[in-house]
């Protein structure tokens, strides 16, 4: 289509039917659905045949070496796993989930075991292969032209994706860091501004309406303001719509925050359905719209005058209380390295079923692999999750 109206644009010679573009609009949807389907279809037919397949040898039979062997195993994947090159070769072979991995051997045996199997792909992922073993199996693997890879022996912070990066020729793992620098956190603004002042517009009349209500059930202001703990660690002003009483105690709240903070069990509250993370009947709330503004997130609509403010993103990790802080551990405090967000990754993938860890895991992990895509992608997900996916 873009090569029809440039040549239209150009060439003024040229000319065609105006229901082209129409045609356009209908079939491409179409037929790219039916593409991918195909694509798969074609994918799922080829991984069912071995020959298809590539063939992997795992040298060890460690924890790392029944990770892979299970991924490759119960996941869709082009890899087909012969088997495990072991220290200690048992007849039954290596139990992982429901399903029995042969051994072929042992280390000592590799090489006859490579020239027999004739595998596509070598991992290594014994870390206590000495270094003459693991240079003799790779000599094999260089000399056959097989591919290789190697688990390596470190240890790795909690929750944080590892990158792999070369310098002077040698690999280096480390771990990714903030995503959201440079460039990438000025394009992230110009879409916060942007798309925080249409929707402002858009909302408008659906504000208007619930900030009466507020006013009208409950006296006091419309809009409820706290501080809390943004980028870096900064206080800023926050806004919501008001849904609790006025003059309330906090006490609450935080006693609740402690024991969820800690993983303690106490702060796992039945709704009647699931185990979540979060107070179900909290008796400050304002009768009838409280609820109902809290239980779709309208209350959270002001906060898009955070974004145009320059203290929040639309998506990022949530913004905390001080005394929330004030409990956190240090890793935890990696999640300030970005302005807090209405919607989060946190939000779309569990919310409040989800531990206080795993809540953190997922900013730090939002962070290191922040995309224009990725932000896209949560704010489409959003309205879904407040609406059909146990929103509280």
């Amino acid at each position: 289509m873009a090569v029809v109206l440039a040549l239209s644009f150009f060439y003024r010679g040229f000319s065609y039917s105006r229901l082209t573009a129409l045609y356009f609009v209908i079939l491409a949807p179409v037929l790219a659905l039916h593409g991918r389907y195909l694509y798969r279809t074609v994918l799922d037919l080829m991984f069912g045949h071995s020959q298809w397949l590539k063939r992997v040898i795992v040298v060890g039979d460690t924890q790392p070496s029944r990770q892979i062997l299970d991924e490759l195993i119960h996941h869709k994947s082009d890899y087909l796993p012969l088997g495990i090159v072991s220290r200690d070769p048992t007849e039954n072979g290596v139990r992982v989930g429901q399903d029995k991995v042969r051994i072929l051997g042992t280390v000592s045996d590799c090489d006859a075991i490579i020239e027999t199997q004739q595998p596509d792909l070598v991992i290594l992922a014994d870390a206590d292969l000495s270094q003459e073993e693991q240079l003799r199996i790779l000599e094999v693997c260089f000399e056959r032209n097989i591919h290789w890879k190697i688990v390596p022996k470190v240890v790795t912070p909690p929750d944080q994706d590892i990158g792999l990066s070369v310098v002077a020729g040698l690999p280096l793992l480390g771990s990714k860091g903030n995503n959201i620098t440079g460039f990438n956190y000025v394009l992230k603004r110009v879409v916060d501004v942007v798309a925080a002042s249409l929707l402002m517009l858009l909302l408008s009349p659906l504000m208007l309406v619930v900030a009466a209500l507020i006013r009208f059930l409950s006296p006091g202001p419309v809009l409820f303001s706290q501080v809390r703990v943004g980028y870096r660690g900064r206080p800023f002003e926050f806004y919501k719509f008001r849904s609790m009483h006025l003059s309330n105690d906090d006490s609450v709240h935080r006693d609740y925050v402690q024991k969820w903070i800690n993983g303690g069990s106490d702060a796992e509250l039945q709704d009647g359905k699931s185990v979540v993370h979060k107070l179900t009947d909290d008796p400050r709330i304002i009768p009838y719209v409280g609820a109902f503004i809290r239980k779709f997130s309208i209350d959270e609509l002001p906060q898009l005058l955070n974004v145009l403010k320059g203290d929040m993103s639309l998506v990022g990790p949530r913004p905390c209380l001080p005394y929330e802080v004030e409990m956190y551990r240090r890793w935890h405090k990696m999640r300030f390295d970005a302005l807090p967000g209405i919607t989060g990754l946190w939000q779309v993938s569990g919310r409040n079923r989800l531990s206080f860890d795993q809540m953190v895991a997922l900013d730090i992990r939002y962070l290191q692999n922040w995309s224009l895509g990725l932000d896209l992608s949560i704010m489409a997900k959003t309205p879904y999750v407040i609406l059909f996916d146990k929103a509280y």
